[in-house]
């Protein structure tokens, strides 16, 4: 996806996204697969070369626009001073994207010392394929999302 020259967003504009690429496994672009590490690398445009502490965040939805998750590096506690350049990129690594099959979007949101810079709501819209998450041989497609675990019996 580039969106370098997308205008319709809200915030001051004084860092702009360029290119998004999401990465999982061997999967052809815009796709996921829900059990392989995904990653998501976001080109962030500095042509004035603004200065500041950078947030970067996003957030999940499914299809029929509920909100699944958030992510940002402020929960992670990684500061991310924006560097004199003109580019750079912004890489937020999952060991997994834990959704049941289906189409996705996220937003994409940055702000530079708590002051709203580019945010657009579902600009980016992905689908995640099912790669038997647990390992069973059988294929799950209901619910929002699946979760790892571990069953035993006590005696």
């Amino acid at each position: 996806y580039n969106l370098s020259e997308y205008d319709n967003f809200t915030g001051s504009g004084e860092l702009r996204v360029g290119a998004v690429e999401i990465h999982s496994l061997n999967s052809p672009k815009g796709y996921v697969i829900n059990n392989k590490p995904t990653s998501i690398k976001i080109e962030i445009l500095n042509p004035n070369n603004i200065q500041g502490k950078l947030e970067v965040a996003l957030g999940f939805r499914n299809k029929e626009h509920t909100y699944l998750h958030y992510s940002g590096n402020r929960l992670k506690r990684a500061q991310f001073v924006i560097p004199n350049k003109k580019s750079f990129f912004v890489v937020v690594d999952y060991p997994e994207l834990p959704f049941t099959p289906g189409d996705y979007t996220f937003s994409i949101e940055l702000m530079i010392d708590k002051q709203l810079i580019w945010y657009k709501s579902e600009i980016i819209k992905f689908h995640v394929d099912e790669m038997d998450y647990y390992e069973s041989g059988d294929s799950w497609n209901n619910g929002l999302f699946l979760i790892r675990q571990k069953w035993s019996i006590e005696y």
